[in-house]
């Protein structure tokens, strides 16, 4: 019974609840879309990636993933999620306005997407230009 308990208050130690928070701020000629995606356990709902939505069945898998926001537009966005050690939290990024199975043709850092980290319970502010047609996110946590 002891052993039970120091191993529950071990494990409940070990993750963290943290929020994420974005502006981002397009600055391309076209659309963009985003979302968050992490890299760790646990996984939970609103985190999943486009690869992720694969396992679910087709009939019950959206046809979309993230937010649109239009050039020259700002977004604000946030997110909450129990980490693990070492667990990191990204934004994701694609130009245009590609559906899931689109978007699963496209590789990080092949142009039309970028993965940034994304700093816990700060402002992350995001601006999104294409340059050399490659979309690229800089970020300023404060």
């Amino acid at each position: 019974m002891i052993a039970s308990a120091t191993m529950l208050l071990f494990l409940l130690g070990c993750t963290q609840t943290h929020t994420y928070r974005v502006a981002i701020h397009n600055q391309t000629e076209g659309p963009i879309t985003f979302g968050f995606t992490n890299d760790g356990a646990p996984h939970h709902q609103g985190w999943a990636s486009p690869e992720e939505l694969t396992d679910i069945p087709p009939s019950h898998r959206p046809q979309e993933w993230g937010q649109v926001v239009d050039p020259g537009h700002t977004a604000h966005a946030q997110a909450h999620g129990l980490f693990d050690p070492g667990a990191h939290a990204y934004l994701r990024i694609y130009t245009g306005t590609p559906n899931v199975d689109a978007m699963l043709a496209m590789s990080r850092g092949f142009g039309n997407r970028t993965d940034v980290i994304i700093q816990p319970d700060v402002i992350n502010d995001c601006t999104v230009t294409n340059y050399d047609n490659r979309i690229t996110a800089r970020i300023i946590a404060h």
